[in-house]
Order: structure tokens, then sequence, then C-alpha cells
């Protein structure tokens, strides 16, 4: 929940994006952001950030949703774009 002043919340995709490919740091890959909201490993997309605002009363909820192609066999990942 935020209130009307959306300043809060203006950049929270790119904020996700950033804390997922820290994430994947983490654990020893080397990805990247396409900009605004694609997580891409090998050039590969492997990911992406969807966020939505809704109003309701006096305020705003952000939806955020990530999804990541985790358990994505070698031969699968050849055939996804860039």
């Amino acid at each position: 929940y935020v209130d009307k002043n959306l300043d809060q919340i203006k950049n929270i995709s790119q904020v996700l994006a950033v804390s997922i490919i820290e994430l994947l740091k983490d654990q020893g890959f080397q990805g990247r952001i396409k900009w605004p909201n694609d997580i891409l490993l090998n050039g590969k997309k492997v990911g992406g950030i969807l966020t939505e605002t809704v109003s309701e009363n006096e305020g705003r909820w952000v939806i955020c949703g990530v999804g990541l192609n985790i358990n994505a066999s070698q031969e699968l990942m050849r055939t996804i774009d860039k």
C-alpha cells in the first residue's frame, strides 16, 4: 500500500530488476537487465517483471509479479529468443 504520492513507487520495476540481478549474481550467474523489465542470462530472456498500480479508496496498491525460468533445460534455453 502507498499513499497518493506515486514518487514512492515510480521506479519499483527497476528496483526489482536490479534486486533480481544481484540475487542471480550471488548464485554465480551473470545476468543483465534489458530495460525496462526483462532478465537475461547469456543473452537469452529467462524472466520478466510486471507491475501494476490499483487505486482503492484514498490510496493505491502496487501489484508486482516476477517470473524466472529456473528449471529450463539447456535444450529449451537454446530455443529462447533474445
